[in-house]
């Protein structure tokens, strides 16, 4: 039992507390992406003060396709103002990471993606065909 999350769901009046994945696609785009978990090769933790941060890389054979970072205890369908900042540092520090470790001219796709989950939900996502997001884009 998470007792932040309970008390967090106290101070909320026991509104239910979602997830938020925010998709990177790393160039060249591809025609599917998978995130069901199997594709999932690398997974950092990052604890914040209101809201739990997780950077993952996603893709086969350990080359990355997309960056998956996550935000926990989000209240609404809403990217919370106050991880904007947060969510910018991960996203440059992991591209810059990608970059020295991986491939110096990795780029990511100029169009995000973003899908809200109920905390504790099982989720899986297959696109079937290019830019088949099923939820918002910007």
């Amino acid at each position: 039992m998470n007792l932040y999350r309970d008390e967090i769901s106290c101070i909320l009046g026991g509104n239910k507390l979602k997830v938020c994945y925010i998709y990177y696609l790393i160039e060249p785009v591809k025609e599917q992406y998978i995130d069901d978990g199997s594709t999932v090769f690398l997974e950092i933790d990052i604890p914040g003060m209101d809201h739990h941060y997780r950077a993952s890389l996603l893709g086969a054979d350990n080359v990355p396709d997309m960056l998956r970072i996550s935000i926990s205890y989000v209240e609404e369908d809403k990217i919370p103002e106050i991880c904007l900042n947060v969510i910018q540092l991960i996203k440059e520090h992991m591209l810059s990471t990608l970059r020295i470790s991986y491939n110096p001219g990795l780029h990511f796709y100029k169009l995000s993606a973003w899908n809200y989950i109920d905390e504790g939900k099982l989720y899986q996502y297959v696109s079937s065909g290019r830019f088949d997001w099923s939820f918002g884009c910007y």
